[in-house]
């Protein structure tokens, strides 16, 4: 599989909504999956659906989803490689990585940063990880705590 049919691939599992959360126009095509505007039919970018399933999205959201996804597993990818990461320490890298995926939440209309350990907001200059959350229907991508989440010290006092 190339990389760019690994990223749209990765872009309809963790970035398109589910069916269900969708409108009729959104699982039609006809609206942007993302911001809900409706997508001219030579401007829509295909999200790769199947089945009678037809999701697209208007050109901004879709560059700016598919940046934040790309920019995430890259990430996976640097912080999997990285001894210093691994090691749960920082590196260049894996520091300028955090800066980009703390800002995309602002620029794709995201949830901001949540740490899927203690459900509280990671702040700025706080360390990160990758997080798969397998729950649900879908997995998603999520973050969390690199090393001591403060949601443990409520969890397990004391410690």
């Amino acid at each position: 599989m190339t990389a760019e049919c690994a990223l749209a691939a990765a872009l309809l599992v963790y970035a398109v909504p589910s069916r269900t959360a969708l409108t009729p126009g959104q699982n039609a095509g006809a609206d942007c999956v993302w911001c809900a505007a409706p997508v001219p039919p030579d401007a829509g970018r295909d999200l790769g659906g199947h089945g009678g399933w037809s999701p697209h999205g208007c050109p901004a959201c879709h560059r700016a989803q598919r940046a934040w996804v790309r920019t995430y597993m890259e990430w996976a990818g640097h912080v999997r490689a990285c001894p210093t990461c691994r090691a749960g320490c920082s590196c260049g890298t894996g520091t300028a990585f955090q800066g980009r995926l703390t800002e995309f939440p602002r620029r794709a209309d995201l949830p901001p940063v949540v740490c899927a350990r203690c459900e509280q907001e990671i702040g700025a200059g706080e360390r990160f990880e990758p997080h798969v959350r397998a729950g649900g229907r879908r997995p998603r991508l999520g973050y969390v705590h690199a090393a001591v989440c403060p949601g443990d010290e409520r969890r397990w006092p004391g410690r």
